[in-house]
């Protein structure tokens, strides 16, 4: 069951979807209360929604062995109605919230996809989830990136690149003055940044302030073609915080070097095959784009080990592990 979107439609043979439709006026992604100030009116209406649709599966004989969730509010909801649906449910975590550990806590099982998530549940909240990663499917990134770079470069012109939800976390203002500092020594440079959110006014306010307006391009595709990875010379992500980061793994598919921070979780995603500066340094990270631009060698060297790194987070390997915790999880019942 889902609110909304396209990804599922390859598999529509294979995978029956139930849709719970995005209330009216509501937007696509979730914006922080301060900005939407229907938030929790449109999640009431949700649950409601949500749990009716759930009983009335069951009702009509329509029978699910484990339900599995990732947000604090349908944790709350399966708390309540796991003893009325008579179905497990098991708690992924995406990313991580104090709210969603706690709403979490009363799952049948946890499942984090990073230690750095698994150890936060595990020293504020008392409890381990189980660390399974999500994973990428490297086929998909083996494309030719000829008619983008065509798109967007001219001449010799190096193209970085960015792929990302345009919230806080991801710290983009923090890019944006990078480039500024990039682009002042080296006007042989475009970057782009793929991605929507509720930070994109203030971003594309800041990027006019700057001069950057031919330098910085807001590219409005989402999700990303494959090929966007495939034309670009860097990928540069400046978070303050991830869950995980799979656009790390849909880089190093691609075989283009990463700089990204320090930040929780990414050197456990990110390893050997990328740069890392302390978050919120716009001078340092500067510099980094500046020095790999330079060196064909790291850069090679980094695509080489970032090619080798993501194997161990191929889907067909790690899929049989989410497996085997949700037969676990309903044999157990």
């Amino acid at each position: 069951m889902t609110t909304e979107g396209n990804a599922l439609k390859e598999l529509a043979p294979y995978v029956r979807v139930w849709y719970v439709r995005r209330n009216r006026r509501e937007a696509p992604y979730v914006r922080p209360l301060r900005e939407d100030k229907l938030l929790l009116a449109y999640a009431a209406v949700f649950a409601v929604k949500a749990s009716f649709r759930m009983m009335t599966l069951r009702l009509t004989g329509r029978r699910y062995d484990v339900v599995s969730v990732h947000c604090t509010l349908e944790a709350l909801l399966m708390t309540v109605l796991r003893a009325l649906l008579r179905t497990p449910f098991v708690f992924v975590f995406e990313g991580y919230t104090d709210w969603e550990a706690r709403a979490a806590k009363y799952a049948d099982i946890q499942i984090a996809i990073s230690s750095d998530i698994a150890e936060r549940c595990s020293s504020r909240h008392g409890y381990r989830p189980i660390v399974i990663p999500v994973g990428v499917d490297q086929s998909k990134f083996r494309v030719d990136g000829t008619k983008i770079r065509k798109m967007y470069s001219s001449g010799d012109e190096k193209i970085v690149l960015t792929v990302c939800r345009l919230d806080p976390r991801k710290d983009i203002p923090t890019l944006v003055r990078a480039a500024k500092l990039v682009c002042n020594r080296n006007q042989h440079v475009k970057f782009l940044i793929a991605g929507e959110g509720g930070e994109e006014a203030g971003i594309r306010k800041l990027i006019d302030d700057l001069n950057l307006s031919r330098k910085v391009i807001l590219v409005k595709e989402v999700p990303v073609h494959p090929a966007f990875y495939a034309a670009s010379d860097l990928f540069v992500l400046p978070s303050r915080y991830e869950g995980f980061g799979i656009v790390f793994l849909e880089a190093m598919s691609a075989g283009v070097p990463i700089i990204s921070t320090t930040a929780p979780a990414i050197p456990e995603v990110v390893g050997d095959a990328g740069l890392l500066v302390p978050p919120g340094n716009s001078e340092l990270l500067a510099e980094e784009i500046l020095r790999l631009l330079k060196d064909e060698k790291l850069r090679r060297d980094l695509a080489e080990r970032g090619l080798e790194r993501v194997g161990r987070y191929d889907w067909d390997r790690l899929i049989t592990q989410y497996e085997k915790v949700y037969a676990s999880v309903i044999k157990s019942q």
